[in-house]
């Protein structure tokens, strides 16, 4: 009986309401799922255009490194070779002074000898 009282309660006024605002939560709630379908199908389509953006960046830097690299490898390989003793010698190879006539005739032949000195320092660094 105790039911039957509670049935009797409820007015169809209140049913009404009742049943508007489960329908007006049913449809907030499927226009939510809906914004959130159009987020997701945006996002997939910003991360396919991502990915082809960074497909052929890395497609140019592999090719860039495909033409760097024997170059890398014949350095390492040059530079395995090179002891410290070597490049303790080519540092105490002493340079004709400014005075001396070979100097003053070949000041292009000196810097190219710094300049080795130098690379083979920065090479054995690099790579030893």
């Amino acid at each position: 009986m105790h039911n039957l009282v509670q049935l009797k309660l409820l007015t169809p006024a209140y049913v009404d309401i009742c049943c508007a605002l489960v329908l007006s939560h049913l449809q907030s709630s499927m226009e939510a799922a809906a914004d959130r379908r159009r987020e997701v199908e945006q996002l997939r389509q910003q991360l396919g255009v991502s990915e082809v953006a960074m497909q052929q960046q890395r497609g140019q830097v592999e090719a860039q490194l495909a033409d760097v690299q024997p170059l890398i490898d014949a350095a390492r390989t040059a530079v395995g070779g090179i002891k410290t003793d070597h490049i303790n010698e080519v540092g105490g190879v002493e340079l004709p002074s400014a005075g001396s006539l070979w100097f003053s005739h070949r000041p292009a032949i000196n810097l190219l000898l710094r300049c080795c000195t130098l690379r083979l320092c920065c090479l054995y660094c690099f790579f030893g």
